[in-house]
């Protein structure tokens, strides 16, 4: 696993608690209760995982950091390459103010296949998954299903 950033004291960024924010749908309600937890969560200094994709991961990281928290993105490519290619900003913003995290040594491209791995770390570096609207079959119940597995605790929002 290759990792950047990592905090000399990671007590310093966070008491030792994370959130998983897996989400999946990009709709304006979702986005709305996303930017609210997350925030939430980085006022009390609690770190905010999620895979940084394109959509809710986006929202998840971004309300995390302009409040003030710890983001912790776990990439399904190696870190030398930025996926979604318009997310550089954001990982630069990360780079710098967080932590990006991929099991996969640089050049590896992103692959439908790499993401169900990423989304089982998503589970393991969090203590509470949140999941809203997630798809059949899709990434966020993937994680959702980790976590259970994991003993951390899921919580499914709704509508």
């Amino acid at each position: 696993m290759s990792r950047k950033r990592v905090p000399l004291n990671q007590n310093e960024c966070t008491d030792d608690f994370r959130i998983g924010v897996p989400f999946e749908q990009n709709l304006q309600e979702s986005k709305q209760k996303t930017v609210s937890l997350a925030s939430e969560y980085a006022q009390k200094q609690i770190a905010v995982v999620s895979g940084m994709a394109k959509g809710i991961d986006s929202y998840a990281h971004t309300a995390c950091l302009n409040a003030g928290g710890y983001t912790i993105a776990i990439l399904g490519n190696g870190l030398d390459i930025c996926y979604p290619s318009e997310h550089h900003k954001l990982m630069r913003c990360i780079e710098e103010k967080g932590l990006l995290i991929s099991e996969y040594p640089p050049g590896t491209p992103p692959d439908k296949y790499r993401f169900p791995r990423r989304n089982r770390l998503i589970s393991s570096w969090s203590d509470k998954l949140f999941v809203i609207e997630a798809g059949r079959g899709s990434g966020a119940l993937i994680t959702a299903e980790y976590g259970r597995k994991y003993g951390h605790e899921v919580e499914i929002l709704e509508k």
